[in-house]
Order: structure tokens, then C-alpha cells, then sequence
């Protein structure tokens, strides 16, 4: 079994658009959580067993989409 830990410390793919959207307070829906969305399909998609471990803050808390392709067994909301 692979075991993965998955730190979401950036809601959006760069590191500049997420410290401006959070300075700001603002949310943008288009790119929110891109990366994390890519890596779940990635993880639900695997032939390979697979355990994932994700740890969000504040700032990159899950939206609805994502929520939902943490649903399989595959992987742990762990914060």
C-alpha cells in the first residue's frame, strides 16, 4: 500500500494569486483547488492501493467538487 500525505496550503496554482485572493478575502470558483482536484482524480484513478491522507487550513477549505472525489476509500480527510 502507498500512504500519501497531502499538504493544501495554495488554493489556487500560484503561489501569488492565492496570497492576493486571500489577502483579499475573495474566492474565485474558476481555478479554486485545481491542483488538489488533479491529484484526487489522479489517486481515485490508480490501479495501485492507495491511502491519502489530506490536511487543509483555513484558506483552501474544500469546496463541493472536491469533496466529492474524496468520497472513495482511497482517501482521509485528516485536518
Amino acid at each position: 500500500m502507498l500512504t500519501i500525505r497531502i499538504d493544501v496550503d495554495y488554493a489556487y496554482p500560484s503561489r501569488t494569486k492565492s496570497f492576493i485572493y486571500t489577502l483579499f478575502r475573495h474566492k474565485s470558483n474558476r481555478d479554486y483547488l485545481k491542483n488538489a482536484k488533479m491529484l484526487a482524480t489522479l489517486i481515485n484513478s490508480s490501479n495501485v492501493d492507495v491511502k491519502a491522507y489530506w490536511f487543509f487550513n483555513l484558506c483552501t477549505f474544500p469546496d463541493v467538487e472536491l469533496l466529492n472525489l474524496l468520497n472513495s476509500g482511497k482517501h482521509e480527510i485528516a485536518l
